[in-house]
């Protein structure tokens, strides 16, 4: 295919050269169910589908990207076959509306060999500095980058400025190894489809993606697996059950040839349910039952379930009724997880075990809200004098804790103990303290759309 140099509108560098191709291949519809191909330059196609600025073919990183060296570092000879096979390949590809839900897939003219590199994923490269940062770049269009040595993964993006592979769509793999865990990896065993689909025709991950390096520089690459991919089929990832998780969107099924399953045509048999733990969404637990598991711990709970961490003393208590609220939503009715801001109660897991559930948990539930309220852990309760109390080094925290808490109407008092700096709060009342919290976290949440 003929290609002419791309101008870059700012400064970065690339791991390629950064060429824009004349024409793409774009279908009406995808190839097996009848759609008409045609040429579009990447401006057109840009135009019509909507959602992105820039046609790239490279990955773009900022210009204070460094180097790093690892294990996955590609020879100069290796990079080279892998970059021709993507080239040849990239004729045999065509961009295919699919659908108002989805709108674009990837699809295959031809058969594509096993163990072929088949893309690149191009977009542009962030560097992370902060979880702050990571929830920010975060998306649909959005893959991790491991980076030896550091504890957050870098981003590569395809939101704004991206390329052919930000088509491909996600699957779940055909079946799932002994050794994979079922809270991260999803396959086609984990659901129960209607009578009358072939799930021989449902489409599962026909694409492995691999993170390498080439002169320092951190990529990622789509490649087929020990199977060919035959000519007009939809090219398919799988991202894992915590991306979706992640983005709190649920994942649809495909048939091989590009059609969406209608929701009510399967049901998922598992549920990975994630709980977030702290008021900054920094920390979080991800749990996987079966449905049947699930309404076990119910039926065993009295309606009550806690997960416990032994190696952080946690336990996090879950009330039934969170769980039907969430149904009622209709949102996860056919989905394989559920996403909460947080369970009912965080306690201390020895004290759950010692005395049970409910003799801990008003006691858990005032602290809980007031950690949910000041962002400060380690909060303690006297239910005779119906009094908390925390004592925490860093005055400033305790200082913006009491003015946060007088200005919501709570009578605080903050001073000097022999512990350190410390916060009193006197006559609380458990729903005032909710009501305090949610109102909190909804303004916590509205700051998030906002960036």
């Amino acid at each position: 295919m003929e290609a002419r140099l791309a101008k870059p509108t700012e400064k970065f560098q690339t791991l390629t050269e950064e060429k824009t191709p004349t024409y793409l291949y774009v279908a009406d519809k995808p190839p097996a169910l009848g759609g008409v191909i045609s040429k579009m330059s990447p401006e057109e196609f840009m135009q019509m589908s909507g959602g992105m600025q820039g046609w790239t073919t490279t990955v773009r990183y900022p210009t204070n990207y460094v180097p790093v060296s690892n294990s996955t570092a590609m020879t100069k000879k290796a990079f080279q076959n892998m970059m021709t096979s993507i080239a040849k390949v990239d004729e045999s590809l065509v961009i295919a509306y699919m659908n108002d839900t989805v709108k674009y897939g990837l699809f295959t003219l031809t058969t594509i060999p096993k163990d072929t590199w088949v893309l690149l994923y191009e977009g542009q490269y962030h560097l992370v500095q902060t979880r702050e940062d990571q929830v920010k770049l975060s998306g649909a269009y959005s893959f991790a980058v491991d980076i030896d040595g550091k504890q957050l993964s870098d981003i590569i993006s395809a939101e704004s400025f991206g390329g052919k592979a930000r088509f491909v769509q996600e699957a779940p793999k055909k079946t799932r190894k002994k050794n994979e865990n079922r809270a991260v990896v999803s396959s086609l065993t984990d659901y129960v489809f209607n009578e009358g689909i072939d799930v021989k025709e449902v489409g599962h991950a026909n694409l492995e993606c691999h993170s390498l390096s080439y002169k320092g520089k951190r990529f990622l690459a789509y490649k087929t697996g020990d199977k060919e991919i035959p000519a007009n089929q939809l090219l398919l990832i799988h991202y894992g059950q915590q991306f979706w998780i992640g983005i709190n969107s649920v994942p649809r099924l495909f048939l091989k040839n590009g059609h969406m399953l209608e929701e009510g045509s399967y049901t998922a048999t598992l549920i990975s349910i994630k709980l977030y733990i702290t008021p900054a969404h920094a920390e979080n637990v991800i749990m996987t039952f079966t449905y049947d598991e699930w309404k076990e711990l119910f039926k065993e709970g009295g309606g009550h379930s806690f997960y416990g961490d032994g190696d952080t003393d946690q336990a996090l208590i879950f009330e039934e009724q969170m769980f039907d609220r969430a149904f009622a939503t209709g949102k996860y009715e056919k989905a394989p997880f559920m996403v909460f801001d947080r369970p009912a109660v965080i306690a201390p897991l020895s004290t759950v075990r010692q005395y049970g559930i409910f003799a801990c948990k008003e006691k858990a539930s005032i602290c809980t809200e007031l950690y949910w309220i000041t962002n400060i852990p380690g909060w303690k309760y006297n239910a005779d004098k119906n009094v908390a109390f925390l004592v925490n080094k860093d005055e400033s925290l305790i200082v913006e804790a009491d003015k946060l808490l007088k200005s919501k109407g709570f009578d605080s008092k903050s001073g000097s103990s022999k512990q350190g700096p410390i916060i009193h709060v006197s006559n609380l009342n458990l729903k005032k303290l909710k009501e305090c919290s949610k109102e909190l976290e909804q303004e916590r949440m509205a700051r998030r759309k906002v960036i």
